[in-house]
């Protein structure tokens, strides 16, 4: 156990040292899952999370649809069409490795409680929704966290709430334990652990869509910090949609139900950018197709659910009560109202970028596995934001990466970090309540989201464009990492959020600038083609002495994953 580590700034208290076996950062499902699986091995498990474990981050919001994947189900015809959903870039061996646990993993939360709506058989009701892919179960969103919180607590998992972790510490290239503070008081925090899984989720940058606004990928940038993989970040350009001034979620199951978007003419123009999927295309296409409606001087785009029925209006209720209170309160009814909508910019949020990892969620830090939507998502290719299946790989990617660390946990011996690394790190994470007169963080994360979000940098790519956004960032994060002073532990979240966002808007625009081809969510106006022979590979990259490197490994023509490309 480390012992003693002293006051490291003046007018802090000493660094809370925490022991547990196995460390879970991130208490939404995913992490929440792991927790379970770990906890089920007999190690003593511990989840950290940023707010509070069950109640915050993108899950605590999302509609209540899990894929299912049935044996009745045409199998080879689903792996089809998320093959070509994917526009070239799937990894086989992982898609169907999902789509075949998605039974498994349905099952196991109905025994844990979760409500799913039944048909007239008394089987699962499954609906349709976004994308084309597998049919999904239902059931109210809002109870699916509270179940699984449940099943840790009677499984003995311990928790931690509002302590933010923000950095690693290895030990002979081992992950071995994490460094955070405590967000009311800054008060730091070292949780020493044989295994870490990091799930704390995407980074989708403060921007405009309900439950995201905490997500900025602090996993990810600790990660990458400390020389773990990354891959797909310039795809990690997903929107979803949704009303211009509320914050409301359900657009998969609307689009399923004969919601159409309509331009400022009143004309359903989706067919012409997606013959096939029409209104329920997914994000990337979606996108596309609104910026260059507005473009057009055709917006602005409003949303059209008059022809919704009154049996799939009473489900949606049931299903997504936030939604309809937002709704109600605003005087607002989907049976008659045409209600404005906005691409809402998420990052990597239900999309394929993320750390990479092997077939046992491990990333290329031994002791650090990951999932979720902090992990890479090889199974989605160069598309984003299907249906039913991010909640799915929550539950999946949960499960093995929960499984994974708790045989790393007992199969390896204890390491004793070195308390001048550990202090090293608790100086870091507390430096900018040491800074008088830095920016402030409010100010940079608006400067980031600037430089970031517009229409022409993210959604319709261009060089000119992608550079002067480069630069800027650039900038923004010299600032974020250097210049940000805080006075509080509120503001010292605050700065963190914005270093791991610059830091993750550079992986996105290097990425983007670097695959000249349009494919998936990324489309370049300059390179407005799929190009094959030259990008038919996958994008890699990592930090090596300080700098940003990047490479390409080809897709494999086998069933190979691009772990240890």
């Amino acid at each position: 156990m480390i012992e003693g580590i002293v006051e490291t700034m003046s007018g802090v208290s000493p660094t809370e040292v925490v022991e547990t076996e196995v460390l879970v950062v991130g208490g939404g499902l995913t992490g929440m899952y792991a927790a379970i699986r770990a906890r089920e091995s007999g190690l003593k498990v511990l989840v950290v999370d940023k707010a509070t474990a069950g109640k915050s981050g993108c899950v605590a919001f999302a509609g209540g649809d899990i894929s299912l994947v049935t044996p009745e189900d045409d199998f080879d015809a689903l792996m089809e069409k998320y093959m070509a959903n994917g526009d070239g870039l799937v990894d086989q061996e992982w898609l169907e490795f999902a789509l075949r646990e998605t039974g498994d993993r349905v099952r196991e939360l109905e025994a844990w409680g979760v409500p799913f709506e039944r048909d007239e058989t008394g089987g699962f009701a499954r609906h349709a929704g976004r994308g084309g892919g597998a049919l999904a179960v239902v059931f109210p969103g809002y109870k699916l966290l509270d179940q699984v919180k449940s099943v840790c607590r009677a499984g003995g998992v311990q928790f931690t709430n509002k302590v933010m972790v923000n950095d690693l510490v290895t030990q002979d290239g081992r992950a071995c334990g994490a460094v955070g503070f405590a967000v009311e008081t800054a008060v730091p925090c070292f949780f020493k652990a044989r295994a870490i899984v990091l799930v704390p989720g995407p980074c989708s940058f403060k921007a405009t869509y309900i439950g995201h606004r905490m997500s900025t990928g602090d996993g990810i940038a600790a990660a990458y910090r400390h020389g773990a993989e990354v891959m797909g970040m310039e795809f990690a350009v997903g929107h979803n949609t949704g009303p211009r001034h509320y914050d409301i979620s359900g657009l998969a199951r609307f689009v399923a139900m004969g919601a159409k978007f309509v331009n400022a003419q009143g004309e359903a123009f989706m067919e012409r950018y997606d013959p096939v999927l029409k209104d329920k295309t997914n994000w990337g296409t979606l996108a596309r197709a609104m910026a260059l409606e507005v473009r057009a001087e055709r917006g602005p785009i409003y949303f059209d659910l008059t022809s919704i029925s009154a049996k799939d209006y009473d489900l949606s209720r049931r299903i997504l009560p936030h939604t309809f209170r937002t709704l109600d309160r605003a005087g607002l009814d989907l049976r008659r109202d045409r209600i404005e909508w906005i691409a809402c910019f998420q990052g990597n949020q239900g999309g394929p970028a993320g750390l990479v990892t092997g077939r046992d969620f491990s990333t290329s830090i031994p002791g650090l596995f990951t999932g979720g939507d902090t992990g890479a998502h090889p199974w989605y290719g160069a598309q984003a934001g299907y249906h039913g299946i991010n909640l799915a790989w929550c539950c999946i990617s949960g499960h093995h990466s929960g499984v994974a660390a708790a045989r790393y946990a007992r199969d390896v011996g204890e390491v004793e970090p070195d308390e001048g690394v550990v202090q090293e790190a608790v100086m870091g994470t507390l430096a900018p309540l040491n800074r008088r007169g830095g920016k402030c963080a409010d100010e940079v994360i608006l400067a980031i989201q600037e430089a970031l979000i517009p229409s022409d940098v993210v959604i319709l790519k261009h060089k000119e464009r992608l550079g002067i956004a480069l630069q800027r960032i650039q900038r923004l994060r010299e600032d974020a990492e250097h210049d940000i002073s805080a006075a509080d532990g509120h503001e010292l979240v605050k700065a963190h959020e914005a270093a791991n966002m610059a830091l993750i808007g550079e992986m996105i625009l290097r990425a983007s600038l670097a695959r000249t081809e349009s494919r998936g969510t990324h489309f370049r106006e300059d390179y407005p083609h799929r190009d094959d022979q030259n990008w038919l590979k996958w994008l890699f990259l990592k930090q090596e002495r300080g700098e940003m490197k990047m490479w390409t490994v080809p897709v494999p023509t086998g069933r190979n994953s691009p772990k240890g490309a």
